[in-house]
């Protein structure tokens, strides 16, 4: 290690905080490389992220490593043939002076295989109704324990980790009503990981500041909206300091609290977010080094994803909203695609697609792109590189039996022609509080991910559906085009089939159409009418002919 690296581990210990702030770092999926086979030579760590400075330092297992830094969004690191010389999973954070230390990004050192096995399911106690889960080291002996919100009684269960697997029996500490999210940071800049807890039943967020030694002080309370459902930790105005941002369901707004830095939080300050807000990320989308929020919000059948531009005070931008249909998303971040931007992509409770809205880097979306997964609900979505090859894949469960992991696939030779999806459900239900509601539009993708240019001849379609789309007669290697289909439902239930001819294997690319009427809509008036009539043609407008350079396929975990 460098004269300088061990200087900078002495100041971040040792010395008194700067007059500058120094803003916590925030580590992005994925870092490259992911992994390593055991007995690799030594390597170059490449971070990207967000709060990087001259000052930071990768910490790899918790000791620090060489560190040189690029700018605010990458820094990279020597990484030694000894650090990945046997089988192991590697914790990786980065530590600013003063600014703290970022989130945590797991490494593997293992063997490239094929395959995956699970032993069976062991269980530990915790309280009543666990509804959410966070990790991390809280008694100081590097092995990972679990911090567990119970919705049904009330409290946080700690469960100490052994380091082969097993954990310690729970330690419960009083909640607010109800809690619904946790998440670890650590708030009083002692060194010692600390938790903010949201409670749906109360109306606010509590905050248990960690001894160090597994146990934590009685909760403090500090108010936020209607329904709290998630917190996210980060520093959202650049001072060194943890913040807090979390999203209020039923008053449909994100609360922000500004860390003091000793563990006490400021008033929150809410900001608009759409209908029931609910699954949210931060990153920076604009490359400006200032963290940004996306925001899944849940809006009856046209659910859509909010951007809220930081502006690095702890203030935020208006909200842009991208729609992406579907009922429940639920939302991740990463830079999918590897072109240094990140991206976002959501699962939708009601729908078998997934959908990916790929990074401009200037804190606009690319219209989505939707994915099938195969399966007939995508309840949540997780990231990863599951097949070792550097880019980032999907895991997407059903909340049934079912896991789909999607692959990003290679260019095959030839021309190509893949669809997105190869089902389209349409219905009416009746929605709680809503009445008789129609999901009557969907859009797929048509994507050549070929070496050669895809023609396409012709189309058809039957049963009670029309269709549009921006294909053209050809499709150039690299691209794709959106199909909007949508259900004349007026003309009732029944089902369909939507042909394209073309150049490519496996001809004509089919997609089959199901529409199913469980209620009768009412429109009471022409202004329904036409309002939805303007709400269907809004989506439409919305999708647009872009460049691609990543695709998905999709397998089946049972």
């Amino acid at each position: 290690m460098k004269l300088r690296d061990y200087f900078l581990l002495f100041a971040a210990m040792f010395l008194p905080l700067s007059a500058s702030a120094v803003p916590v770092p925030l580590i992005n999926q994925p870092l490259r490389p992911d992994a390593a086979a055991p007995g690799s030579p030594g390597f170059t760590l490449t971070v990207s992220g967000t709060g990087f400075v001259p000052a930071s330092l990768v910490y790899w297992n918790g000791s620090p490593r060489s560190t040189t830094f690029v700018s605010q969004s990458k820094i990279q690191a020597l990484i030694f043939a000894s650090d990945v010389s046997t089988p192991r999973t590697v914790s990786v954070t980065v530590a600013s002076s003063p600014g703290g230390s970022s989130n945590v990004v797991f490494f593997e050192v293992a063997y490239p295989r094929s395959w995956a096995a699970l032993s069976a399911p062991v269980r530990f106690a915790a309280g009543a109704g666990p509804s959410s889960l966070a990790t991390g080291k809280f008694n100081g002996d590097n092995k990972l324990d679990l911090a567990v919100a119970n919705n049904g009684s009330s409290n946080v269960s700690i469960l100490l980790g052994n380091g082969n697997g097993t954990f310690k029996p729970a330690v419960d500490y009083n909640a607010g009503q109800y809690p619904s999210s946790v998440a670890v940071g650590d708030f009083n800049r002692d060194g010692k990981l600390d938790l903010a807890v949201t409670n749906m039943g109360s109306n606010n967020v509590d905050v248990l500041l960690g001894n160090g030694d597994g146990t934590f002080k009685a909760a403090v309370s500090y108010n936020v909206g209607l329904n709290p459902v998630l917190v996210v930790v980060g520093d959202f105005n650049g001072d060194g300091r943890m913040d807090l941002a979390i999203t209020n369901n039923d008053s449909n707004n994100i609360s922000i609290l500004l860390g003091n830095g000793n563990g006490t939080f400021q008033t929150a300050k809410n900001y608009s977010a759409g209908q029931t807000p609910a699954s949210m990320v931060a990153g920076d989308f604009n490359g400006d080094g200032r963290l940004d929020l996306a925001v899944a919000n849940v809006a009856s059948n046209n659910a859509n994803v909010s951007v809220l531009l930081g502006n690095g005070d702890g203030t935020f931008r208006a909200r842009v909203s991208y729609a992406t249909g579907g009922y429940e998303p639920t939302l991740v971040l990463g830079d999918l695609n590897g072109d240094g931007k990140l991206d976002l992509a959501v699962a939708d409770i009601g729908s078998n697609d997934v959908t990916v809205l790929y990074g401009k880097g200037d804190g606009t979306f690319q219209p989505t792109v939707k994915y099938g997964t195969g399966q007939n609900n995508a309840v949540a979505i997780a990231l990863g590189d599951f097949n070792g090859d550097g880019k980032l894949d999907l895991a997407v469960p059903d909340g049934s039996s079912t896991v789909s992991i999607m692959l990003q696939t290679k260019p095959l030779s030839g021309p190509n022609a893949t669809l997105s999806t190869t089902k389209m459900i349409f219905e009416c239900r009746n929605a709680i509080n809503a009445g008789c509601q129609c999901l009557t539009f969907r859009t797929a993708t048509l994507s050549n991910y070929g070496s050669q240019t895809l023609n396409i001849t012709g189309k058809t379609i039957s049963g009670p559906f029309s269709e549009v789309n921006n294909c053209g007669t050809s499709l150039a290697s690299g691209r794709y085009c959106t199909i909007s289909v949508s259900w004349l439902e007026k003309q009732g239930s029944g089902s369909g089939l939507l042909s394209f001819i073309d150049n490519a294997p496996g001809s004509p690319q089919t997609i089959s159409l199901l529409g199913e009427k469980f209620c009768t809509p009412l429109l009471s008036s022409s202004a329904d009418r036409a309002a939805r009539r303007v709400c269907e043609n809004e989506e439409q407008l919305d999708d647009q002919l872009k460049i691609w350079n990543t695709g998905w396929s999709s397998g089946s975990v049972h």
